[in-house]
């Protein structure tokens, strides 16, 4: 989000829609969290 427009705009979306928009944006996680703790042994 390069401005406070943008940001407002994501907030007036619907879930589905900002979930939609991010992954759009920046696409799907590149790690897992539970998977990396389950390796250290946490």
């Amino acid at each position: 989000m390069t401005s406070y427009k943008d940001y407002l705009d994501l907030l007036s979306k619907t879930y589905e829609g900002a979930v939609d928009f991010l992954l759009q944006k920046y696409g799907p996680a590149q790690d897992d969290y539970y998977r990396e703790n389950h390796i250290i042994g946490l």
